[in-house]
């Protein structure tokens, strides 16, 4: 919990255990947000508030109203104890102010050139630019929008590329292939020739360079990472592309001081909702192409859970058109 003292205090006067435990559920959903903006909810402001409220409620009004009546609740009780010199923001807030296609803006991309953007803003050549890092990070960045999962992404090996027909052979799915443009070639033709990486060493005001692990994968790791020579072979981890990602939508809200709260997940499903969107046969599509991609990434899945996914993309995607104006 963020400021969690002055949470485990206020916890300490709820004795009903189902409240007690909805606060806590509470206060771990919205600990994110607070550590981004650098304040307990209890100080922020009434355009912060409606941010963490979006992005931790979903789409349903019932979730808004239960989380607003718990927090408001807590920030009473800063004041009432001297926690805070805030008024109570939430006494401002109406339902009307509430817009629920605001959690899909947070957590979905419009299209592709909103992601070209955001790239273009944290991989942006200036000062604090390091092309032995950054590139490797763009490209984890890039294959994440293609459809690839973080393990597929840490697994890629040299062979598994294709470099005269464009396309990525998964190294997890059999038969799945990824399409990859210009860029991404580029960045893989990067990675995989590449052997140091120079980083900087602030303290002795030196650069210094660094040998990479020797192996087949796209995304090595640094040979200092390792701790034994076998360790040499192995992949990264998922932890490493998980890492990136968060860095990268950091960096990008620093700058712009836009709140992105994307998730790998959300990254390939908003990637789906684009390929639907621009077929011009959205139903036949889904019934056909998406259907068979979850498929072939989960053999074995029964047909009533096979349908159940395709409704769900079915209902979700049409939420996303509508919050985007689509």
């Amino acid at each position: 919990m963020y400021n969690a003292e002055q949470k485990s205090a206020f916890l300490n006067t709820i004795d009903n255990d189902n409240s007690y435990k909805a606060y806590k559920k509470c206060f771990n959903a919205i600990e994110k947000l607070e550590e981004r903006f650098g304040k307990d909810i209890s100080d922020m402001s009434v355009e912060e508030l409606l941010i963490v409220i979006d992005a931790c409620t979903g789409t349903r009004f019932s979730n808004t109203n239960a989380f607003i009546s718990l927090t408001k609740t807590y920030v009473d009780w800063c004041i009432q104890s001297g926690k805070t010199t805030s008024e109570n923001n939430f006494d401002k807030i109406n339902r009307t102010d509430v817009n629920k296609s605001r959690v899909y803006y947070i957590k979905y991309l419009k299209d592709k050139q909103e992601l070209e953007d955001m790239i273009g803003v944290v991989f942006k050549p200036d000062y604090d630019y390091n092309e032995d890092i950054d590139m490797q990070k763009e490209l984890i960045i890039r294959l994440a929008y293609e459809g690839m999962h973080e393990k597929e992404i840490v697994l890629l090996k040299k062979q598994d590329v294709d470099f005269e027909n464009k396309t990525l052979k998964s190294p997890l799915y059999d038969g799945v292939f990824y399409k990859a443009d210009d860029r991404i070639m580029e960045l893989i033709t990067f990675c995989i020739n590449q052997e140091t990486i120079t980083t900087e060493d602030t303290r002795r005001g030196i650069e210094k360079k660094e040998r990479l692990c020797v192996n087949d994968y796209v995304i090595r790791k640094r040979i200092a990472a390792v701790r034994k020579t076998s360790g040499e072979e192995k992949p990264n981890t998922v932890s490493v592309a998980v890492k990136v990602l968060v860095n990268f939508l950091q960096k990008y809200s620093d700058a712009t001081d836009n709140y992105k709260e994307l998730s790998f997940a959300k990254i390939r499903e908003s990637r789906t909702f684009h390929d639907i969107y621009n077929s011009g046969r959205e139903e036949s599509f889904i019934e056909n192409e998406v259907r068979t991609d979850i498929e072939m990434k989960n053999p074995g899945i029964k047909p009533r859970a096979l349908n159940d996914r395709v409704t769900e993309v079915k209902k979700t995607y049409r939420a996303w058109k509508e919050a985007f104006n689509l």
